[in-house]
């Protein structure tokens, strides 16, 4: 018994290009869909890591302050603005005083010439793109890490602020 080419036909497995087309499309869709969230979710952990850095600078600049036993300076907006840098606070109004101070050229970083003042100085560190700071001091942490006032730093990108908090005892509050 012979059997006709199309009694027995059956489909092959998979997909036809029509429904491809459909999950490439729709795929498409929820991708276009997905891009602002993973962008603002870019934006907002940026934002978030940038005051953390800074909060993390001032302790640093606190204990750099108790452990070398003289008074640390944390200047922003210094050299230049969303920048700061940490500084040795010599007691020479000359070097202390002076207009180039944050200046890496005037004052390296790592120290060139150990033993002459100010071997302590940091490096110029510089805001994320689109973050800046807002309510903003300079801040001197004394031998004791403590400051004489407290103060209030914040941190900006335009939409949100991070507030960071120095009371006088020099602990460094977030919010």
């Amino acid at each position: 018994m012979s059997s006709s080419p199309t009694s027995h036909h059956r489909m092959a497995p998979g997909f036809s290009l029509v429904e491809m087309l459909v999950v490439v499309a729709l795929l498409g869709v929820l991708a276009t869909m997905g891009v602002p969230a993973v962008a603002g979710a870019i934006e907002q952990f940026t934002f978030n890591s940038a005051a953390r850095s800074v909060a993390a600078d001032i302790r640093s600049a606190r204990w750099a302050a108790v452990a070398k036993n003289r008074t640390m300076l944390l200047r922003f907006n210094c050299p230049a603005a969303n920048q700061y840098r940490m500084v040795e606070f010599t007691g020479n109004a000359t070097i202390d005083g002076a207009a180039d101070r944050c200046s890496t050229i005037a004052y390296p970083f790592p120290d060139a010439a150990p033993g002459v003042a100010p071997d302590a100085d940091g490096p110029v560190i510089t805001l994320p793109r689109g973050i800046t700071f807002g309510l903003v001091q300079d801040l001197a942490f004394g031998p004791t890490g403590r400051v004489p006032a407290s103060v209030t730093i914040g941190v900006t990108n335009g939409t949100r602020t991070r507030t960071i908090t120095v009371p006088v005892n020099g602990r460094v509050a977030e919010q």
